[in-house]
């Protein structure tokens, strides 16, 4: 397979590519997990896209790969992260470095996106989607304390805030925004948080409505009607029975980019 040909979600997969940038390897730490992983960015004539190594002894064969040299590689699997393709060398991955009979002469500078732009009206639950459109209705932002180091709820009990990976933790007050999203098709409702809430109202704008709620009408005047690109999730909120989207990244559409596209 070529790096355009990949989906999320194939096993045993067998690519050559060459890598791009050194390995970046790390330590983590989850609830359920700890250990070392290691990134790098390889390519071939189909495109881009990162390396995940999980077996520590492919990570120790890997440690001294450098830009340009090749890799051929047995029993990979890819996974989607935000849109953009993935490959994973776990246990059962083999890899052979710099095979003489594999050349990469050119590689294509193409990050391949696994996202495809759809009506609201054709979404389902857990497609990973990029929907264009209008914000139709937005509602007050809501906040709530988050880890200042993973961004995750933290919880409060014996007058102390903590974190389920970092423990205890000076939190740090997060927004939510919910607002409804129309192209035409139908509408949905989409969830931001974080840096996506900034991507439409302003730091400045949400402190003002944290300390002065009745100054939202106002502010919310600035962002109503405008035309979005988002991409994210669509999940099901079974309190309401419907879908919703959880959006991962959020820009105000460009008109000259849309007519570029539609005349490919």
């Amino acid at each position: 397979l070529k790096i355009d040909k990949i989906v999320p979600g194939l096993n045993s997969i067998s690519i050559n590519v060459k890598v791009l940038s050194p390995p970046d390897r790390r330590e983590f730490k989850t609830e359920k997990r700890q250990g070392v992983v290691s990134n790098m960015l390889v390519g071939d004539e189909g495109g881009v896209a990162r390396l995940v190594v999980w077996d520590t002894n492919l990570i120790d064969k890997l440690s001294s790969v450098n830009e340009g040299d090749i890799l051929s590689i047995k029993n990979a699997y890819s996974k989607d992260n935000n849109g953009f393709c993935e490959l994973h060398l776990g246990a059962r991955s083999e890899v052979l470095l710099n095979p003489k009979d594999v050349i990469i002469s050119e590689v294509s500078n193409n990050r391949v996106r696994n996202i495809l732009r759809k009506n609201i009206s054709e979404l389902k639950e857990n497609d990973t989607s990029e929907i264009i459109g209008t914000l139709v209705q937005l509602f007050e932002p809501r906040f709530y304390n988050s880890c200042p180091t993973c961004n995750k709820k933290v919880e409060v009990s014996e007058q102390q805030t903590r974190c389920s990976t970092h423990g205890v933790v000076e939190p740090r007050e997060t927004p939510i925004l919910n607002f409804f999203f129309d192209d035409g098709t139908d509408n949905i409702r989409v969830v931001c948080f974080r840096e996506n809430v900034y991507s439409l109202l302003s730091k400045s704008d949400i402190e003002t409505i944290r300390e002065q709620p009745s100054m939202f009408d106002s502010i919310k005047e600035n962002v109503m009607g405008k035309q979005l690109v988002i991409r994210g999730r669509v999940t099901k909120n079974s309190m309401f029975d419907r879908l919703e989207f959880s959006a991962n990244s959020i820009s105000e559409l460009n008109p000259n980019v849309l007519v570029e596209e539609l005349e490919k």
